[in-house]
Parts: C-alpha cells; sequence; structure tokens
C-alpha cells in the first residue's frame, strides 16, 4: 500500500503488483478498451517518479522492487496504447532519465519543488529538466496557483518549451484577470519553440553543486549551434551585456524560424517588465508588429541604426502588451 505524499498516518491505497499475471492482463485490456472508445491524443501517466517508493510497495518478484516497479506498470500501459495508436502521446509527470524510453512529453509539477517558493523551485524544476534536452522529448514549461507569480514561470518555459495548460485560479470573479497576466500568456503561447531537441546555454545562472542549490538568472535554448531562444532577467550591474544585448528589466528574444535571434527573419521580443533593449539586427526591420489580447497593429515604437534595433514599454504600455514580432525585410 502506499500514499501520494507518503504520509503513514495518511489515508492509503492498494498497489497493482506486476508480479502478477492478472495484473499485466489487467493493465493491457485496460488501456486497449479505453484506446479503442476514448481515442485519446495525450496519455498522462502521473506520480510515476514517487510511488510507490521502495519502502512503501514492494511486489512480490525482487526484480521488479524499487523505481523499477513504477516503470513496469507504465512500460506496460505505454505499448498497450501505442500497440493501437503509434501516434498517441504519452505524458509523463517526472523527469528521471528512466522513463525517457516511454515518454514523448514531459510535464513539470505545477508548484516545482518547494510548494509555494514557486519562483525559485520552477527555476530548480527547469534546470533539471534541461537534462531532457538532449533527448527529443518534449517538455511542458508548467505554470502555477497564483497570477501574480504567473510571469516568472512563463519566463522560464520561454526556455524549456510549451507553457503549461494549468492556468492559476487564486483570483476571485468579480476581481477578473489583469491584461498583464493574460498578455504574457498569449505571447508565450503564440511565439515558443515547438522543437523538442536543444541544449541550455547558462551565461551567469548556475547548475547547482555542493556548495549551493541552483539559481536561474539569464539563459538560451541552443539548437544546431543556433541561439533560438533567450531570457534576460534583471541586469546584475549597469552595463551588463549579454550576446552584444544591452537591456533593462526582464525580456525573452525567441527565433521564429530556424536560424539564431541575431539572423532571423522573425524574431519575437516580450517585456516581462517594463525596460528597454537593444540587441543586433543585420537589416532595419521591414515591419515590426505590436500584440496583446485586443489584436495586433504595426507600430512605430522603436529605432534601428548601425545594425541595432531598440524598443522599450513604459509601465502602462507593458501592462497592454503581449509582445513584439519583428520582421526582417
Amino acid at each position: 500500500m502506499a500514499n501520494w505524499n507518503f504520509d503513514p498516518q495518511g489515508d492509503a491505497y492498494y498497489c497493482l503488483d506486476f508480479s502478477s499475471e492478472k495484473t499485466k492482463k489487467f493493465l493491457r485490456d485496460r488501456t486497449i478498451r479505453i484506446m479503442n472508445e476514448i481515442k485519446p491524443r495525450v496519455i498522462k501517466l502521473d506520480f510515476g517518479y514517487g510511488l510507490p517508493s521502495p519502502d512503501m510497495g514492494v511486489p512480490r518478484d525482487p526484480e521488479l522492487r524499487g523505481e523499477k516497479h513504477t516503470f513496469a506498470l507504465m512500460e506496460q500501459i505505454v505499448k498497450a496504447a501505442k500497440s493501437i495508436d503509434p501516434h498517441v502521446v504519452i505524458m509523463g509527470y517526472g523527469i528521471s532519465p528512466l522513463w525517457v524510453p516511454l515518454t514523448d512529453l514531459v510535464s513539470l509539477d505545477d508548484q516545482g519543488d518547494l510548494w509555494f517558493e514557486l519562483h525559485r523551485g520552477h527555476q530548480e524544476w527547469s534546470i533539471w529538466a534541461s537534462l531532457l534536452s538532449g533527448y527529443g522529448v518534449a517538455i511542458s514549461g508548467s505554470s502555477c496557483y497564483d497570477w501574480a507569480l504567473d510571469d516568472g514561470i512563463l519566463l522560464n518555459s520561454v526556455i524549456l518549451g510549451s507553457p503549461g495548460a494549468v492556468l492559476p485560479g487564486e483570483i476571485s470573479e468579480k476581481e477578473g484577470v489583469q491584461p498583464r497576466f493574460l498578455n504574457r500568456r498569449l505571447a508565450v503561447n503564440l511565439w515558443h519553440r515547438r522543437t523538442a531537441r536543444w541544449e541550455p546555454r547558462w551565461y551567469n545562472s548556475g547548475t547547482g553543486n555542493m556548495q549551493g542549490p541552483p539559481h536561474l538568472k539569464c539563459w538560451g535554448r541552443i539548437e544546431a549551434g543556433a541561439l533560438t531562444a533567450l531570457v534576460l532577467r534583471e541586469p546584475e550591474s549597469p552595463g551588463q551585456t549579454i550576446e552584444n544585448i544591452n537591456w533593462t528589466g526582464k525580456w525573452a528574444l525567441i527565433s521564429q524560424d530556424d536560424a539564431s535571434i541575431e539572423s532571423s527573419g522573425r524574431v519575437a521580443v516580450i517585456p516581462f517588465s517594463p525596460g528597454l533593449i537593444s540587441f543586433s539586427f543585420k537589416t532595419k526591420p521591414k515591419q515590426i508588429i505590436r500584440r496583446n489580447i485586443d489584436g495586433e497593429a504595426v507600430t512605430d515604437q522603436w529605432d534601428w541604426r548601425d545594425g541595432r534595433l531598440t524598443i522599450g514599454v513604459n509601465g502602462e504600455e507593458f501592462i497592454h502588451t503581449a509582445g513584439f514580432l519583428v520582421q526582417a525585410q
């Protein structure tokens, strides 16, 4: 028996023992029935990283003890599902390398690893999840339950991939969701990278060691040697540059093709706070489109000279701006 939070005083439930042929048949038959009747496009296999733990779930077959037991249960489901639809997406909810052969998509825990320290917790999750980036496993960047903290979660998701589908709910019906939150979520949904194979570039971030935990500041996404996405948190000192970029505030840059940000024909520029950004852009843009939840329009609130593009937003503009789509000649 086991329970989700490993509290011996909490409610516990019986776990299936894969040592039994009846268990194997039950999982196979049930999965095939679901695939034929419901025809799902995605199957989520949840909490495989912790249930049952080795000290709470002990299969009769000693070869299946520890995390091998959960792997065997999941593998049976995956094989049965793929036998009906080879293209069904298997979404896992843990980042252990053991699950890589079984999962097409990994979704991070909605509150990270530190529960209500959402920003720090999600940063740590994001660093660990980047270990999957070389395996071709798509990563959902997750979300949180507090709109006031959602921007920080989305900022990490710019590098990881798609934003999570869990929307914050901690808000009253009368208050409504502020445009600044909807605009940020719109921007990342519109412009996130759709590729699955990449590698992180850490810049001034730290992946952790025996002296301290991991932390994210500025970091990037490299695909086939090209910098296709970049997150810039507040500069550590006045005049700090990364990739020959000057900025104030917090920004995200996302290439909309396979080229690097500097040479792309279409680049999304997303403000995550009021500020100014100036970066290399070889030719004067043909046009720049400003997008928000109300629609899009061509904007002239930018400057290009000597191969550098500068875009800025003040406090009021930030609230009502999802981002800018820069289009080259």
